[in-house]
């Protein structure tokens, strides 16, 4: 047996006695994987903190805060980086206390008016069918099963609104109970954002000295388009859900309909999931709109269209100039990464499933077109061949 054979038969030897120990001890091996991931949290969240404010960071940084070598003030080019940082998160956090306090009040009042009107606007929505029923004609027995089914459903909803409110009191106590980790988050990512141009070259000196070129260019290579598509999407994403909204509101207030900001923020952030989150958007707030005014279902049909219309433009006009073809999928694919993404992961799923395709889909087409080329074999005489296939 050669040498070269011998040391493939080691290799394989050896990678299936380690398959063999970690099934033997996988709930050992899922043990420490859980404790190493509670232990990285705090940058984790350095991580992603610092990658979403990477883009108002380069912004002061390039733009306002770019100092020539005209300017007398020699000082300034050295404290260039640290004013661009505390700028960035001084913006970003005058943005949020103003939402916070602007927004969350009005919700909270909107979800208890909704809540407290809701059996009223149930009972004049009943009162409201039967009349409909008896002017058609129609039986008793159909509208007693009628109102059954309603009574349940109400229920249901009443449920939910009332559990609402203390599920989001649960969720910031839990949020409040990881503060520690929310501000080693922080600082972490001040570093990050610092350091982000030292980080990287550090990263592709160890990939260089320890892989081979090719594969280490290979993944600097997807690095980038990782970023890129992240990127653009991310930040596309959220400028074209604020756009949505405030576009929601304004229509909304000047057409005098109900819970006006409440919807209009449902239907911003829902918009943030590519394709269904028009369509889950819709869906309640149609129904919010029914219920703050039974007697008056067209209102609610003119809220379908108006909600129609500002998909139509933001589909047509907006979408394509703030995210552009950042994402690089037909619609079809873009459905099916939602749809397995979100099947898996829930809503982060079908918000980072889209990119994250986007990059499988790049990748294999580079691959593809490669392998096309290692085998002499041009588009031209594919396209040829299904003519005449079709023929």
């Amino acid at each position: 047996m050669d040498q070269g054979k011998l040391k493939s038969n080691l290799i394989l030897i050896t990678y299936a006695i380690l398959l063999f120990l970690s099934l033997q001890n996988w709930g050992l091996i899922m043990n420490v994987i859980r404790e190493v991931f509670h232990l990285i949290v705090p940058f984790i969240y350095g991580f992603i903190i610092a990658y979403l404010l990477h883009r108002p960071f380069n912004f002061f940084y390039n733009k306002i805060f770019k100092f020539d070598n005209k300017c007398k003030y020699k000082i300034l080019k050295h404290i260039r980086k640290p004013i661009a940082l505390v700028t960035t998160y001084l913006v970003i956090i005058i943005i949020f206390i103003g939402i916070i306090s602007l927004l969350v009040p009005h919700l909270i009042t909107s979800i208890e008016t909704l809540t407290r009107d809701l059996p009223a606007h149930y009972k004049a929505a009943q009162e409201f069918a039967e009349t409909i029923f008896k002017d058609l004609h129609i039986p008793s027995e159909f509208i007693l099963e009628v109102q059954q089914y309603a009574t349940q459903i109400v229920q249901q909803i009443i449920s939910f609104l009332y559990s609402a409110l203390p599920n989001i009191v649960d969720s910031i106590f839990n949020i409040t109970s990881g503060i520690t980790n929310i501000i080693f988050g922080i600082i972490i990512s001040v570093y990050l954002l610092s350091s982000k141009e030292k980080l990287v070259l550090q990263s592709k000196k160890i990939l260089l000295a320890f892989t081979p070129n090719h594969f280490a260019y290979h993944i600097i290579r997807i690095s980038q388009l990782t970023h890129k598509t992240f990127s653009n999407f991310i930040s596309g994403q959220i400028l074209d859900a604020f756009i949505l909204g405030l576009m929601c509101f304004i229509s909304m207030s000047i057409l005098k309909m109900p819970y006006a900001l409440l919807i209009s923020v449902i239907i911003g952030t829902s918009n943030m999931i590519p394709i269904l989150g028009p369509i889950l958007g819709a869906i309640p707030t149609t129904f919010i709109i029914l219920m703050a005014n039974p007697t008056h279902p067209m209102q609610a049909v003119w809220f379908i269209i108006l909600i129609i219309v500002l998909q139509q433009i933001d589909g047509d006009i907006i979408y394509p100039r703030v995210v552009g073809n950042s994402i690089g999928l037909s619609g079809l694919w873009v459905m099916f990464a939602i749809l397995v993404a979100g099947g898996k992961f829930g809503i982060i799923g079908m918000i980072i499933g889209v990119p994250t395709f986007a990059i499988i889909y790049t990748l294999l087409r580079e691959a593809t077109y490669f392998k096309l080329q290692q085998k002499k074999i041009s588009l031209t005489d594919i396209d040829a061949k299904e003519k005449d296939i079709e023929d």
